[in-house]
């Protein structure tokens, strides 16, 4: 596996590797600048000797001998080029018959020349009587300042780069605790722990990073909050037919039933055992729905036929309940799973009748709004309090809260029904009724129409 970098040493590096090239850079652009500088400054002191000697050639070099003799010998040379006269042979190197007449003519000439192989500055000015003064000054002598300016240029930088170091170090500490912090409270997530202390943070991206962490632990805690509940839920829900159906059961085994009660016995455990079946059936729905390969096969349905099956199922169970079952459906065909739908409708209709009082009402009706085919389930039940329909698909919610109050099943069918409604890419919502009761609206995502 690829090896793995601490965040504090990658940033330590990358400090110390950028203050190295900057560094370098400044050394590779500094030193043709130094050298030009220092060339302009040996030709404004060339240039400013030439001149003198040439305005006063004897006082000139009297000052010039004594400088030398004071300071010792420098490497510039002075010449006198008089007319009629041998050109000095190091004159004759540096500048050419042209440049001595160019002299003549304009009074002042500057260029570089080579003297013995050696490229050297040249100022020519003219003096009294035709009289040319020449100043000559090797370039390899400004080598040497410029070696010495380097060598103190590369100690600052070294300097530099050391102090960048430190820098880094200090500032890869400052973004690295933070960091290891949230690592921790992350580990402690990991290990189950909730309500993990987050330290607040000045750095905006470990902030938001620890501002993650944070809604994480509170939806971690909400969810198995939510679990728990759902768990003592249905372990309530379960232990009410298993202890009809274990007390029962021993009564047979005991003899303690009556002949003429066997049948009635019977029907109890019957019915307890239905309620059992119900409760894993719907437990096996949920798992289903979460499963990766829950299958979908998306065809043309016709909805009205699907919602006449449901309505030919339910109607038995409606007229035993005294509950009037209506349908109203438009000719429409959807893009939809058959058989999931039909399993959707199903839960939504038997919700409704479970709601319904004796003598009640529950219609189910499509249409086509806006290219878009809706299904509702009305029932004129007691309905649901206000803020309770955009919570009426989570799980054991509305038997929670109306277990107490009002016959509920157990608690799973609503989410069954959500659940399959987003798999097969419609929405369902929950909502008052007109004249009481809630309704059930479900969109489905693609109609076509007969004509």
């Amino acid at each position: 596996s690829a090896r793995v970098r601490s965040l504090q040493a990658r940033v330590v590096l990358v400090g110390v590797v950028g203050a190295v090239v900057v560094a370098a850079v400044a050394v590779v652009l500094a030193l043709p600048f130094v050298r030009s500088v220092a060339r302009d400054e040996s030709r404004d002191q060339l240039a400013r000797a030439v001149d003198t000697l040439a305005a006063r050639p004897q006082a000139t070099r009297r000052l010039l001998r004594a400088e030398q003799a004071v300071l010792g010998r420098d490497a510039r040379t002075f010449h006198v080029v008089r007319p009629s006269r041998p050109v000095p042979d190091a004159v004759v190197q540096a500048m050419s018959d042209g440049e001595l007449e160019a002299v003549r003519r304009q009074g002042a000439w500057s260029g570089t020349g080579v003297v013995d192989g050696q490229e050297v500055l040249v100022e020519a000015r003219l003096s009294r009587g035709a009289v040319v003064v020449v100043g000559l000054q090797p370039v390899e002598g400004l080598d040497e300042i410029d070696g010495a300016f380097v060598r103190r240029l590369v100690l600052a930088l070294v300097v530099g780069v050391a102090v960048s170091a430190a820098v880094a170090i200090v500032v890869a500490r400052r973004v690295v605790r933070p960091v290891r912090a949230a690592a921790r409270s992350a580990h402690l997530l990991a290990e189950g722990n909730r309500g993990v202390p987050m330290s607040p943070v000045q750095v905006t991206e470990v902030a938001e990073l620890t501002a993650a962490l944070s809604a994480l632990d509170s939806a971690l805690a909400q969810s198995e909050g939510r679990q728990r509940e759902f768990l003592l839920s249905i372990s309530h829900e379960l232990r009410t037919p298993l202890t009809a159906l274990g007390g029962y059961a021993e009564a047979l085994r005991d003899g303690a039933v009556e002949s003429d009660d066997v049948s009635r016995v019977g029907g109890v455990l019957v019915e307890q055992a239905a309620r059992l079946d119900r409760f894993v059936v719907d437990l096996l729905s949920l798992a289903r729905l979460e499963a990766d390969d829950f299958a979908i096969v998306d065809e043309p349905v016709d909805l009205a036929a699907v919602m006449s099956d449901v309505a030919a199922a339910w109607e038995g169970a409606a007229r035993r309940e005294d509950v009037a079952l209506t349908v109203r459906a438009e000719r429409l065909d959807v893009m939809s799973d058959g058989q999931r739908l039909r399993q959707l409708l199903d839960g939504l209709v038997e919700n409704a009748l479970r709601a319904t009082p004796a003598r009640g009402h529950v219609v189910l009706e499509a249409l086509a709004v806006q290219q878009t085919a809706v299904v509702r389930v009305v029932d004129d039940g007691p309905g649901l309090r206000p803020g309770d329909h955009g919570r009426a698909f989570e799980r054991g919610y509305l038997r929670e809260h109306y277990v107490a109050e009002r016959e509920v099943g157990t608690g799973l069918g609503l989410s069954i029904a959500h659940g399959l409604a987003g798999r097969l890419g419609a929405t369902l919502e929950a909502g008052p009724a007109p004249g009481g009761g809630t309704v059930m609206e479900l969109r489905l995502r693609t109609v076509a129409v007969d004509s």
